[in-house]
Protein backbone atom coordinates (compact mmCIF):
# COMPACT_ATOMS: atom_id res chain seq x y z
CA UNK A 1 0.00 0.00 0.00
CA UNK A 2 2.97 2.60 0.50
CA UNK A 3 4.30 1.37 -2.11
CA UNK A 4 1.24 2.18 -4.16
CA UNK A 5 1.02 5.78 -2.40
CA UNK A 6 4.56 6.66 -3.01
CA UNK A 7 4.56 5.69 -6.82
CA UNK A 8 1.55 7.92 -7.18
CA UNK A 9 3.10 10.91 -5.24
CA UNK A 10 5.71 10.10 -7.73
CA UNK A 11 3.77 10.65 -10.50
CA UNK A 12 1.88 13.72 -9.62
CA UNK A 13 5.30 15.39 -8.78
CA UNK A 14 6.48 14.63 -12.88
CA UNK A 15 3.32 15.85 -14.24
CA UNK A 16 3.14 19.10 -12.45
CA UNK A 17 6.60 19.37 -13.87
CA UNK A 18 6.33 18.75 -17.31
CA UNK A 19 3.18 21.03 -17.10
CA UNK A 20 5.16 23.57 -15.18
CA UNK A 21 7.72 23.60 -18.03
CA UNK A 22 5.03 23.33 -20.91
CA UNK A 23 3.85 26.61 -19.84
CA UNK A 24 6.52 28.50 -19.00
CA UNK A 25 7.52 27.24 -23.02
CA UNK A 26 4.40 29.37 -23.99
CA UNK A 27 5.25 31.83 -21.93
CA UNK A 28 8.50 32.33 -23.37
CA UNK A 29 6.42 32.44 -26.75
CA UNK A 30 4.60 35.11 -26.01
CA UNK A 31 7.62 37.45 -24.00
CA UNK A 32 8.88 37.00 -27.40
CA UNK A 33 5.84 37.92 -29.20
CA UNK A 34 5.84 41.15 -27.03
CA UNK A 35 9.51 42.09 -27.41
CA UNK A 36 8.97 42.21 -31.10
CA UNK A 37 5.97 44.54 -30.57
CA UNK A 38 7.41 46.63 -28.40
CA UNK A 39 5.26 45.85 -25.36
CA UNK A 40 8.59 45.39 -23.34
CA UNK A 41 6.76 46.41 -19.83
CA UNK A 42 4.82 42.97 -19.55
CA UNK A 43 8.22 40.48 -20.15
CA UNK A 44 9.93 40.65 -16.64
CA UNK A 45 6.90 40.07 -14.90
CA UNK A 46 5.37 37.32 -17.61
CA UNK A 47 9.42 35.36 -17.10
CA UNK A 48 10.30 35.96 -13.69
CA UNK A 49 8.12 32.73 -12.51
CA UNK A 50 9.81 30.53 -14.88
CA UNK A 51 13.40 31.82 -14.64
CA UNK A 52 13.21 30.64 -10.75
CA UNK A 53 11.89 27.32 -11.94
CA UNK A 54 10.30 25.61 -14.88
CA UNK A 55 13.42 26.37 -17.58
CA UNK A 56 16.01 24.02 -18.77
CA UNK A 57 19.40 25.57 -19.36
CA UNK A 58 18.31 26.45 -23.04
CA UNK A 59 15.36 27.74 -22.39
CA UNK A 60 16.47 30.01 -19.08
CA UNK A 61 19.21 31.25 -21.65
CA UNK A 62 16.94 32.27 -24.17
CA UNK A 63 14.59 34.03 -21.07
CA UNK A 64 17.96 35.84 -19.79
CA UNK A 65 18.83 37.32 -23.20
CA UNK A 66 15.61 38.27 -23.89
CA UNK A 67 15.21 40.40 -20.28
CA UNK A 68 18.69 41.70 -20.91
CA UNK A 69 17.52 42.93 -24.20
CA UNK A 70 14.35 44.42 -22.50
CA UNK A 71 16.49 46.35 -19.93
CA UNK A 72 19.28 47.86 -22.28
CA UNK A 73 16.18 49.30 -24.58
CA UNK A 74 14.93 50.78 -21.07
CA UNK A 75 18.44 52.28 -20.53
CA UNK A 76 18.20 50.56 -17.23
CA UNK A 77 21.60 49.25 -16.99
CA UNK A 78 21.87 48.02 -13.50
CA UNK A 79 19.50 45.63 -14.30
CA UNK A 80 20.72 44.61 -17.79
CA UNK A 81 24.09 43.58 -15.66
CA UNK A 82 22.60 41.80 -13.24
CA UNK A 83 20.37 39.86 -15.75
CA UNK A 84 23.57 39.18 -18.27
CA UNK A 85 25.61 38.16 -15.10
CA UNK A 86 22.78 35.26 -14.88
CA UNK A 87 22.82 34.38 -18.01
CA UNK A 88 26.65 34.00 -17.71
CA UNK A 89 26.52 31.76 -14.68
CA UNK A 90 23.92 29.65 -16.69
CA UNK A 91 25.89 29.28 -19.53
CA UNK A 92 29.18 30.14 -18.83
CA UNK A 93 30.69 29.69 -22.48
CA UNK A 94 27.53 31.52 -24.24
CA UNK A 95 28.60 33.39 -27.15
CA UNK A 96 27.18 36.20 -29.15
CA UNK A 97 25.69 36.44 -32.46
CA UNK A 98 26.93 39.14 -34.42
CA UNK A 99 24.96 38.63 -37.10
CA UNK A 100 21.09 39.17 -34.76
CA UNK A 101 22.35 40.34 -31.42
CA UNK A 102 22.34 44.20 -31.09
CA UNK A 103 25.16 46.54 -30.87
CA UNK A 104 24.00 47.25 -27.27
CA UNK A 105 24.13 43.49 -26.13
CA UNK A 106 27.51 42.77 -27.93
CA UNK A 107 29.05 46.01 -25.97
CA UNK A 108 27.48 44.81 -22.89
CA UNK A 109 29.03 41.15 -23.60
CA UNK A 110 32.18 42.68 -24.50
CA UNK A 111 32.61 44.60 -21.22
CA UNK A 112 32.63 41.55 -19.42
CA UNK A 113 35.50 39.02 -18.74
CA UNK A 114 33.69 35.82 -20.53
CA UNK A 115 36.29 33.21 -21.34
CA UNK A 116 37.57 30.56 -19.01
CA UNK A 117 40.30 31.75 -16.15
CA UNK A 118 41.47 28.62 -14.88
CA UNK A 119 41.07 24.58 -15.40
CA UNK A 120 41.93 21.84 -12.69
CA UNK A 121 41.77 18.47 -13.79
CA UNK A 122 43.19 14.85 -13.66
CA UNK A 123 46.13 13.34 -15.62
CA UNK A 124 46.80 9.69 -16.17
CA UNK A 125 49.64 8.32 -18.56
CA UNK A 126 52.16 5.86 -19.50
CA UNK A 127 56.25 6.58 -19.89
CA UNK A 128 59.39 4.69 -21.22
CA UNK A 129 62.85 5.49 -19.35
CA UNK A 130 66.21 5.87 -21.09
CA UNK A 131 69.12 6.95 -19.34
CA UNK A 132 71.92 8.38 -20.82
CA UNK A 133 75.37 7.15 -19.90
CA UNK A 134 78.03 9.93 -18.59
CA UNK A 135 80.74 8.55 -16.91
CA UNK A 136 81.40 4.51 -16.30
CA UNK A 137 82.61 2.96 -13.26
CA UNK A 138 82.66 -0.63 -14.30
CA UNK A 139 84.83 -3.31 -11.78
CA UNK A 140 85.89 -4.36 -14.67
CA UNK A 141 88.08 -2.13 -17.53
CA UNK A 142 85.38 0.68 -18.71
CA UNK A 143 86.42 -0.17 -22.29
CA UNK A 144 85.29 -4.30 -22.05
CA UNK A 145 82.47 -3.24 -19.78
CA UNK A 146 80.15 -1.87 -22.64
CA UNK A 147 77.67 -0.66 -20.19
CA UNK A 148 73.93 -0.63 -22.20
CA UNK A 149 70.94 0.80 -20.72
CA UNK A 150 67.49 0.26 -22.27
CA UNK A 151 63.75 0.77 -21.53
CA UNK A 152 62.68 -1.55 -18.75
CA UNK A 153 59.14 -1.53 -20.00
CA UNK A 154 56.06 1.13 -19.56
CA UNK A 155 56.15 2.84 -16.61
CA UNK A 156 52.99 4.55 -15.00
CA UNK A 157 52.05 8.60 -14.38
CA UNK A 158 49.10 9.83 -12.36
CA UNK A 159 48.29 13.25 -11.02
CA UNK A 160 46.54 16.47 -11.31
CA UNK A 161 46.75 19.43 -14.00
CA UNK A 162 46.40 23.02 -12.76
CA UNK A 163 46.06 25.40 -15.43
CA UNK A 164 45.75 29.31 -15.24
CA UNK A 165 44.75 30.72 -19.24
CA UNK A 166 47.04 34.21 -19.22
CA UNK A 167 45.58 34.12 -22.76
CA UNK A 168 43.31 32.53 -25.43
CA UNK A 169 46.11 30.68 -26.55
CA UNK A 170 48.93 30.85 -23.52
CA UNK A 171 48.39 28.51 -20.61
CA UNK A 172 50.32 28.06 -17.50
CA UNK A 173 50.74 24.82 -16.29
CA UNK A 174 51.69 22.82 -13.01
CA UNK A 175 51.51 18.91 -12.69
CA UNK A 176 52.10 17.10 -9.69
CA UNK A 177 52.45 13.40 -10.75
CA UNK A 178 53.47 10.28 -9.19
CA UNK A 179 55.44 8.45 -11.60
CA UNK A 180 57.04 4.96 -11.85
CA UNK A 181 59.68 4.54 -14.06
CA UNK A 182 61.99 1.50 -15.06
CA UNK A 183 65.28 0.45 -16.97
CA UNK A 184 67.58 -2.09 -17.66
CA UNK A 185 71.88 -1.85 -17.75
CA UNK A 186 73.83 -4.84 -19.11
CA UNK A 187 77.30 -4.92 -18.22
CA UNK A 188 80.20 -7.12 -18.59
CA UNK A 189 81.56 -7.53 -14.80
CA UNK A 190 84.49 -9.32 -15.90
CA UNK A 191 85.27 -11.14 -19.59
CA UNK A 192 83.62 -14.52 -17.87
CA UNK A 193 80.48 -13.36 -16.60
CA UNK A 194 78.03 -10.16 -17.37
CA UNK A 195 75.27 -8.38 -14.85
CA UNK A 196 72.19 -7.80 -16.20
CA UNK A 197 70.16 -5.73 -13.41
CA UNK A 198 66.54 -3.82 -13.44
CA UNK A 199 65.79 -0.78 -11.48
CA UNK A 200 62.55 1.11 -10.63
CA UNK A 201 62.42 4.08 -9.73
CA UNK A 202 59.60 6.26 -7.75
CA UNK A 203 59.50 9.78 -7.82
CA UNK A 204 56.99 12.19 -7.69
CA UNK A 205 57.53 15.50 -10.34
CA UNK A 206 56.32 18.72 -10.35
CA UNK A 207 56.99 20.06 -13.89
CA UNK A 208 55.72 23.71 -14.55
CA UNK A 209 55.25 24.66 -18.71
CA UNK A 210 54.18 27.09 -20.94
CA UNK A 211 52.04 26.05 -23.79
CA UNK A 212 50.94 27.81 -26.85
CA UNK A 213 47.76 27.10 -28.92
CA UNK A 214 48.84 27.28 -32.16
CA UNK A 215 46.30 26.18 -34.70
CA UNK A 216 42.17 25.34 -33.67
CA UNK A 217 39.16 24.55 -35.90
CA UNK A 218 35.86 24.04 -34.35
CA UNK A 219 36.65 22.55 -31.41
CA UNK A 220 39.69 20.59 -31.98
CA UNK A 221 42.82 22.57 -30.94
CA UNK A 222 46.81 21.85 -30.98
CA UNK A 223 49.39 22.99 -28.98
CA UNK A 224 53.70 22.58 -27.77
CA UNK A 225 54.84 23.01 -24.67
CA UNK A 226 58.03 23.56 -22.83
CA UNK A 227 59.37 24.59 -19.29
CA UNK A 228 61.17 22.72 -16.34
CA UNK A 229 60.50 19.50 -14.12
CA UNK A 230 61.37 18.88 -10.33
CA UNK A 231 61.59 15.19 -9.43
CA UNK A 232 61.64 14.66 -5.84
CA UNK A 233 62.92 10.53 -5.43
CA UNK A 234 60.81 8.60 -3.19
CA UNK A 235 61.85 5.05 -3.26
CA UNK A 236 63.30 2.08 -5.53
CA UNK A 237 65.02 -0.63 -6.07
CA UNK A 238 67.20 -2.44 -8.40
CA UNK A 239 66.76 -6.53 -8.93
CA UNK A 240 68.48 -8.96 -11.70
CA UNK A 241 71.34 -11.68 -12.13
CA UNK A 242 74.44 -12.04 -12.63
CA UNK A 243 75.26 -14.45 -15.61
CA UNK A 244 78.41 -16.58 -16.25
CA UNK A 245 79.69 -17.04 -19.72
CA UNK A 246 81.28 -20.14 -19.60
CA UNK A 247 78.31 -21.78 -18.14
CA UNK A 248 80.82 -23.60 -15.78
CA UNK A 249 78.74 -22.31 -12.94
CA UNK A 250 75.11 -21.22 -12.87
CA UNK A 251 73.50 -17.90 -13.37
CA UNK A 252 72.15 -16.58 -9.62
CA UNK A 253 69.57 -13.78 -9.02
CA UNK A 254 70.73 -12.29 -5.78
CA UNK A 255 68.25 -10.46 -3.50
CA UNK A 256 66.47 -6.90 -4.97
CA UNK A 257 68.21 -4.03 -3.20
CA UNK A 258 67.02 -0.96 -2.14
CA UNK A 259 68.55 2.41 -3.94
CA UNK A 260 67.59 4.53 -0.91
CA UNK A 261 70.90 5.77 -0.39
CA UNK A 262 72.13 5.18 -3.89
CA UNK A 263 70.03 7.93 -5.69
CA UNK A 264 69.86 11.43 -5.36
CA UNK A 265 66.77 13.14 -3.63
CA UNK A 266 66.12 15.02 -6.41
CA UNK A 267 66.18 15.28 -10.34
CA UNK A 268 65.76 18.55 -12.55
CA UNK A 269 64.97 17.92 -15.91
CA UNK A 270 63.61 20.07 -19.45
CA UNK A 271 60.17 19.38 -20.40
CA UNK A 272 59.20 19.48 -24.29
CA UNK A 273 55.67 18.37 -25.66
CA UNK A 274 52.99 18.76 -28.10
CA UNK A 275 49.44 18.28 -28.04
CA UNK A 276 45.85 17.82 -28.89
CA UNK A 277 42.92 19.12 -27.14
CA UNK A 278 39.00 18.65 -27.62
CA UNK A 279 36.54 21.10 -26.08
CA UNK A 280 33.51 20.06 -24.44
CA UNK A 281 31.04 21.37 -22.52
CA UNK A 282 32.91 23.67 -19.78
CA UNK A 283 35.56 21.01 -19.79
CA UNK A 284 38.29 19.75 -22.11
CA UNK A 285 40.34 16.42 -23.21
CA UNK A 286 43.81 16.36 -24.01
CA UNK A 287 46.53 14.26 -24.70
CA UNK A 288 49.95 15.05 -25.42
CA UNK A 289 53.12 13.44 -26.28
CA UNK A 290 56.26 14.75 -23.82
CA UNK A 291 59.93 14.64 -23.73
CA UNK A 292 62.41 15.11 -20.51
CA UNK A 293 65.37 15.75 -20.72
CA UNK A 294 67.45 15.17 -17.54
CA UNK A 295 69.91 17.52 -16.47
CA UNK A 296 71.25 16.13 -13.03
CA UNK A 297 73.03 13.31 -12.63
CA UNK A 298 70.80 10.90 -10.50
CA UNK A 299 72.80 8.73 -8.61
CA UNK A 300 74.94 9.50 -5.03
CA UNK A 301 78.21 9.74 -6.25
CA UNK A 302 79.41 9.82 -2.37
CA UNK A 303 77.78 6.62 -1.54
CA UNK A 304 79.05 4.50 -4.79
CA UNK A 305 82.04 2.75 -3.20
CA UNK A 306 80.58 3.23 0.43
CA UNK A 307 80.78 -0.61 2.34
CA UNK A 308 77.03 -0.01 3.00
CA UNK A 309 76.41 -0.48 -1.07
CA UNK A 310 75.26 -4.03 -1.56
CA UNK A 311 74.85 -3.51 -5.68
CA UNK A 312 78.98 -4.54 -5.29
CA UNK A 313 79.12 -7.61 -3.49
CA UNK A 314 75.84 -9.03 -4.56
CA UNK A 315 75.32 -7.17 -8.14
CA UNK A 316 79.41 -7.22 -8.74
CA UNK A 317 77.80 -3.70 -10.01
CA UNK A 318 78.99 -0.16 -9.52
CA UNK A 319 76.50 2.69 -10.46
CA UNK A 320 77.58 4.33 -13.81
CA UNK A 321 76.42 8.35 -13.68
CA UNK A 322 73.38 8.90 -15.91
CA UNK A 323 71.01 11.34 -17.01
CA UNK A 324 67.15 10.47 -16.67
CA UNK A 325 65.61 11.15 -20.16
CA UNK A 326 61.54 9.73 -20.34
CA UNK A 327 59.12 9.98 -23.30
CA UNK A 328 55.75 10.40 -21.86
CA UNK A 329 51.88 9.79 -23.17
CA UNK A 330 49.57 10.85 -21.11
CA UNK A 331 45.69 11.85 -21.53
CA UNK A 332 44.21 14.14 -18.81
CA UNK A 333 41.05 15.68 -18.55
CA UNK A 334 40.23 18.92 -17.29
CA UNK A 335 37.44 21.43 -15.62
CA UNK A 336 37.10 24.83 -16.49
CA UNK A 337 36.40 27.90 -14.29
CA UNK A 338 35.15 31.35 -15.19
CA UNK A 339 34.94 34.38 -13.23
CA UNK A 340 32.71 36.43 -15.00
CA UNK A 341 33.45 40.42 -14.05
CA UNK A 342 33.51 43.85 -16.16
CA UNK A 343 36.63 45.04 -17.99
CA UNK A 344 38.39 47.82 -16.19
CA UNK A 345 38.13 49.61 -20.00
CA UNK A 346 36.58 48.54 -22.91
CA UNK A 347 38.03 49.67 -26.29
CA UNK A 348 34.95 50.68 -28.32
Amino acid sequence: MKSITLISLLLVFFVNITFAQDDCIIKLGDAQKYYEQGKLEQIPDLLSGCIEEGFNKENKTRALRLLTLVYLFDDDMKMAEETFLQLLSVDPEYKINQAIDPAEFIQLYNSYYTDPVFSIGAIVGINLTNPNLIETYSLNSFNDANSSYSSGGVGISLGLKMSYHLTKKIDLTLEPIYSLFTYNVSENVTTFNTTAITEKMNYMEFPVTASYNFYKIKEYSFFVEAGLSYGLFLSGDISGKVMYNNKEQPDYEPKPVSTKELRKKYNLAGVFGLGAQIDLSQSNLQFSVRYNVGFVNVINTDYRYNPGNKLIPEYRFVDNDIFLNNIYFMFSYNRQFFIHKKKKSVKQ
